[in-house]
């Protein structure tokens, strides 16, 4: 499984620090929770809540959110896939000087990029069709959310999801926005870059096993007692023959 299609955190539920992981959802699931999208999306249109085709013309008047700044989005996801495509293809040739310049190139875009997203969802968030996306993520959260020790779903059915909802507001926060992030992976939201967290582990793997072969092999202790101990016997040896010629002679 590979780092887009699963993320470990930590999350403190009932007062305990548990081990958790995201899966991304399988044919199944994303079925269920798409259905959930559906469903809330008819409900809101029934009850007349506004929708961003709606929304849009209204903040297009006010400047709010315009062309201009949907552009903007665009360009910073455009340029974001370039620099990620040259990174991916010239990593293994690039300096590591180069490689770190290209990923706090790439931090800076995805934060102007994540300001320009969450600036935009702050707007549009109360029209119908992002108040239906809600419920998709909250779908994925309900299913897809594992305990690392026992590889078993965190919520056992949706009364359970539900009560975790009412009873766990800032843990319910934290899972709600880290599950958006995941989902739709804008990964600078947990706090770190799998790709580069990936090269640096990898690059120092590397730096490690070049010293390692670098260094020399150490004697064995054994060896270097019999090199020291030799020269001394020696001495000794000599001293002994001395003084007996010396008894002779006298």
């Amino acid at each position: 499984m590979s780092n887009q299609d699963r993320f470990e955190f930590t999350l403190t539920v009932d007062g305990k620090e548990k081990q958790l992981y995201f899966k991304r959802p399988d044919q199944g699931q994303m079925f269920e929770c798409d259905l959930a999208n559906k469903a809330a999306m008819t409900k809101l249109i029934k009850r007349g809540v506004m929708t961003t085709h709606v929304a849009a013309k209204q903040f297009q008047k006010s400047g709010e959110w315009n062309t201009q700044d949907e552009e903007a989005l665009r360009n910073y996801t455009e340029v974001i896939l370039r620099y990620e495509s040259d990174l991916n293809k010239n990593k293994k040739d690039n300096s590591h000087e180069t490689n770190m310049e290209l990923y706090e190139k790439l931090k800076e875009l995805r934060a102007n990029q994540m300001a320009l997203i969450m600036q935009k969802n702050d707007l549009f968030r109360h029209c119908a069709e992002n108040l239906a996306e809600e419920q998709k993520i909250h779908a994925i959260s309900k299913l897809c959310t594992y305990e690392q020790e026992s590889d078993t779903p965190l919520f056992d059915d949706d009364a359970h999801y539900q009560k975790f909802l009412m009873g766990e507001h800032d843990a319910s926060s934290i899972l709600f926005d880290r599950t958006y992030a995941f989902e739709y992976n804008y990964r600078d939201n947990f706090g770190e870059d799998w790709a580069e967290e990936i090269y640096l582990k990898e690059y120092t793997d590397k730096q490690k096993e070049a010293e390692s072969a670098e260094e020399p092999e150490e004697q064995d202790a054994d060896e270097d007692t019999a090199i020291e101990v030799a020269p001394l016997e020696k001495k000794r040896k000599k001293k002994k023959k001395k003084r007996k010629r010396q008894r002779q002679r006298v």
